[in-house]
């Protein structure tokens, strides 16, 4: 970060900064629920880790990430976050070396995952981190970046200390959706713009295929919308991940719509369909997906559009599930899905239920 001064005078401005080391990253780091099991430093109870080829690691301070992102538990509001996202911001801190000596013994880990979080020590921190792993254990690394905190040459340092993949969450999919979720509407520093930029950015930087962006499904969108920014990604040479929304219950994304989405993803990222070929009814959901003689149902009975889009392997597969734990509501990114799955997937695809008012950032605080 060329200037991180810059970004310390503007939190210390709203007493949002505190100084000193005392479990901050690079020598301590969160890891991922899955992570933790991968690494037998907690039991694998839902055999998610023996599945599970990426270690997820957070970085870690006692100021936690200072955004307040209205659905995610690791910033500084995130203590009255509801369900999974109360559970992110309660991740234990473990010391690094604790970490790469537990990495070494796992025969099937094929790739590390940094997530930046909002902090003005985030870019540094990451660099010291992204040439010491690459080091020991010595496997390739990928980047969840923060594009608030970054400047213009923090890609190019990044990439030449060893990440060979990024990701940009942009999570929502439409710019009043993210000004609500993300940025002024929660008080948050994140902008559209700015995190548009840093995946355009990462295009020029690491090239075709070597970006994504990570989605999150029914914030409030349509599906018209997410088919747009799916797009968007594609056309700029990257890929897109998608996770469903899931506060709690009554607010969670519906099954038919993730399922929607899930496979018209697939389908413009393997450049099988453009957005502007689909069908949508007077709500803007999916009713036809625009493809000229291709088999949907053989491919829908692949399971291959819901299976976990996410970080590569050495074989250019995906080994990383949800960063940060299983199903909910029946919804989810495994790595394997079986025939039970795929019976269920396609009553969820052909449900439409009623448009439901929009979820707002209150019922998750």
């Amino acid at each position: 970060m060329n200037d991180p001064d810059r970004f310390v005078r503007m939190l210390n401005a709203i007493g949002k900064y505190t100084a000193g080391n005392e479990g901050h990253s690079p020598e301590y780091v969160r890891l991922s629920p899955i992570a933790a099991e991968v690494c037998g430093l907690t039991p694998d109870n839902s055999g998610a880790a023996a599945r599970s080829g990426c270690l997820n690691l957070i970085l870690a301070y006692p100021e936690r990430c200072l955004a307040s992102c209205s659905y995610c538990g690791l910033g500084h509001g995130g203590d009255g976050a509801d369900g999974p996202a109360q559970e992110r911001g309660r991740l234990p801190v473990y010391p690094l070396p604790q970490i790469i000596a537990a990495s070494r013994k796992q025969k099937g880990l094929a790739r590390l995952c940094i997530s930046m979080v909002t902090h003005p020590r985030a870019v540094d921190d990451t660099l010291t981190l992204v040439e010491q792993l690459t080091a020991e254990p010595g496997l390739p690394v990928s980047l969840l970046l923060n594009p608030t905190v970054m400047d213009s040459g923090d890609l190019e340092l990044l990439r030449d200390a060893g990440a060979d993949h990024v990701a940009v969450a942009v999570a929502a999919a439409a710019p009043q959706l993210f000004d609500r979720d993300r940025g002024a509407g929660v008080g948050g520093p994140h902008r559209w713009q700015r995190y548009w930029l840093e995946l355009e950015r990462a295009a020029s930087t690491f090239g075709r295929g070597r970006f994504s962006c990570h989605l999150i499904a029914g914030l409030g969108e349509t599906e018209r919308q997410m088919m747009e920014t799916v797009q968007r990604v594609h056309e700029l040479g990257g890929v897109s991940c998608l996770h469903p929304f899931h506060p709690h219950d009554s607010n969670s994304c519906p099954a038919g719509q993730f399922r929607r989405v899930q496979l018209g993803r697939f389908l413009i990222n393997y450049g099988l369909a453009s957005w502007n070929r689909m069908e949508f009814d007077e709500d803007d959901r999916i009713t036809g997906f625009g493809l000229a003689g291709l088999p949907l149902d053989e491919l829908v009975g692949s399971g291959r559009p819901f299976m976990a889009c996410a970080c590569p392997g050495m074989e250019g597969k995906c080994i990383c599930g949800l960063s940060f734990g299983g199903a909910i509501n029946g919804l989810s990114n495994p790595l394997v899905i079986d025939t039970g799955d795929i019976q269920s997937i396609r009553k969820q695809l052909a449900t439409y239920l009623a448009v439901r008012e929009p979820w707002s950032p209150a019922l998750n605080r």
